[in-house]
């Protein structure tokens, strides 16, 4: 063999090791990147102390999971956070009996009890009595639905209403009364842990301003608690709710504060009938200068000039007023602008972990108008406002309905694979006519409804991909189960595959685990709230039940609601 055919194979050989120096050198880099491309970890983020702590999975045991906000985003490319709005589903509640001649009034709330077989709904309305004091009688009703949809009125015989007791009245504010009486609707909640007796408590604000606190047996018939005292120093109105967190163990309340505008606060209690005071400290939700209808977050809101000269000063509201004389009302146009965040109706959601709702009331004080928009969490505390700050329930065409303010309740029923949500719908402008009226705006008797509307189960925010595909993986997650099911909408023309991942990754296929790859997940068409999925017929997961896995989900024209490990 010749010095030059040596020095060929010589030269090849080298080459040889170049090339699987390279290749090994490539497949280390793979290993520490996961399929797609879509996230990179280097050698030091592993090592680094605190990186591994902000890479501790998450828990989802087997427990249904939201996509409503980036939580379960390690990373993503084509997919976007959507909201959903609810469809109008019809009217559940009108004003139609005598007791509720003046109309409903702004707040209710909806309670499934199903050890009772029904749902109960708790609603206000008003009645005007010349001459008492307050004229504005206010009233709290009580009506029940075995389906969400059909609901009764029924005859408690508790309360009497101009002589008779044949009515579905709850409580009733009384004229020239020395003590704390009925005025304002907060929240109605089944309490489990109490005895019996308790096991329907009523948070509600009473006149003169007091919030106050029952407790029933059946849910309509009341005793004041508390031996009839406040259950807080604090003095708010609007629709102050309650619930039970059984994530902290601790009654949760959301309640009103005012602070340049209106805004929410949260405060905790281990005991229903002492309530800690409200401090700007407390706020959760607020707006903020995105949310400047015109040039001032804190400007004035209309009230009609006749309600105002009613008062004995006479005050108005003007920019230039003093701190100490700040005054909120006008009737004066060029004085309106900003909004507020009227109402707190929060929803610890039932149906999966980690989610609250809070589908507030925006007042936006240019147009006098309350919008629904729509607010989420994970804990509570820290609340987001989903998409572009869009209005949830958007105000009605005005060509057909005449509705000017709009309030959730803070309630929500399932019925199969459609939540129920509820609001009231009213005519009449919160200024009492419209901006720059002097006179209060002449309204029917019997105003006001309260409106059912639909939304898929989950179905508040998906992760969302268009006609191009996307795709997401998810940080390090534990499971507990045996199948992965997706609350999915993929209609005809889209897809999604799932592949899953081990976190770290070896050789020789990396992040890939053999038998749960994009390549043998067989692809979802499908619309439904459980769509199991399975890689070449196979849906059991169970033996990455414990471990430190990722989710790689890619999808094309699709909507991803939920999933969960199930047993």
């Amino acid at each position: 063999m010749s010095n030059d055919e040596r020095m060929t194979k010589s030269q090849a050989r080298s080459i040889l090791h170049s090339l699987l120096t390279a290749y090994y050198l490539h497949l280390a880099i793979v290993c520490l990147c996961p399929v797609g491309g879509l996230i990179a970890q280097s050698k030091s983020d592993v090592s680094n102390p605190a990186r591994r702590r902000n890479q501790d999975p998450i828990d989802v045991g087997t427990r249904k999971q939201l996509f409503i906000d980036d939580l379960f985003f390690g990373s993503s490319r084509g997919v976007e956070l959507v909201v959903h709005s609810p469809v109008a589903a019809g009217v559940a509640i009108k004003a139609d009996r005598p007791w509720e001649k003046g109309g409903l009034q702004s707040y209710h709330t909806i309670v499934p009890d199903p050890a009772a077989g029904h749902i109960k709904m708790y609603y206000m309305c008003f009645v005007r009595e010349p001459g008492a004091q307050p004229e504005k009688r206010h009233i709290l009703c009580y009506a029940t639905s075995p389906d969400g949809i059909h609901w009764e009125k029924p005859n408690l015989g508790l309360i009497d209403f101009h002589g008779s007791k044949q009515n579905n009245i709850v409580m009733i504010a009384e004229p020239d009364s020395d003590q704390p009486t009925y005025n304002e609707l907060g929240q109605v909640v089944i309490d489990p842990r109490d005895v019996q007796g308790r096991r329907y408590k009523l948070l509600y604000l009473a006149h003169p301003a007091a919030i106050m606190g029952a407790y029933s047996a059946d849910g309509y018939r009341w005793t004041i608690g508390n031996d009839g005292k406040p259950i807080t120093r604090a003095i708010a109105d609007s629709q102050n709710m309650f619930l039970w967190d059984d994530s902290i163990d601790r009654w949760v309340g959301y309640f009103r504060y005012w602070n340049a505008t209106r805004r929410v606060t949260r405060i905790e209690t281990e005991e229903f009938w002492s309530w800690p005071f409200l401090y700007r400290e407390d706020i959760v939700l607020a707006p903020d200068a995105l949310d400047v209808y015109d040039k001032r977050l804190d400007g004035g809101f209309h009230r009609a000039g006749e309600v105002l000269d009613r008062r004995e000063d006479k005050t108005r509201y003007s920019p230039d007023n003093p701190p100490d004389k700040f005054y909120w009302s006008t009737d004066n146009p060029d004085h309106l602008d900003g909004v507020d965040f009227y109402n707190q109706p929060v929803i610890k959601y039932p149906y999966a972990e980690r989610a609250y709702v809070m589908p507030f009331s925006a007042f936006y004080h240019k147009p006098d108008l309350l919008e629904i928009q729509l607010a989420i969490s994970r804990d509570g505390i820290h609340w987001d406002r989903p998409g572009d700050r869009q209005p949830w329930i958007r105000m009605p065409l005005a060509d057909d309905d005449k509705t000017r303010r709009m309030y959730a309740s803070p309630g929500v029923v399932r019925s199969g694979n459609q939540l129920y949500h509820y609001h009231t719908a009213i005519e009449q402008y919160h200024g009492a006519s419209p901006p720059g009226e002097y006179e209060i705006e002449k309204m029917p008797d019997y105003i006001g409804q309260i409106r059912r509307t639909e939304l898929r189960l989950d179905g508040y925010v998906s992760a969302t991909a268009g006609n191009l595909e996307g795709g997401f993986v998810t940080p390090p997650i534990v499971h507990n189960g045996k199948r992965l099911e997706l609350n999915v909408d993929t209609s005809a023309s889209g897809y999604v595959e799932v592949e899953l991942l081990d976190i770290y990754g070896s050789n020789p296929i990396g992040y890939q685990i053999k038998g749960y790859t994009r390549g043998e997940c067989d692809r979802i068409i499908s619309n439904s709230t459980r769509r199991t999925v399975t890689w070449n017929g196979n849906s059991d997961v169970s033996q990455l039940a414990g471990k430190s896995i990722r989710i790689h989900v890619r999808m094309r024209n699709a909507r991803l609601y939920a999933f969960q490990f199930v047993e």
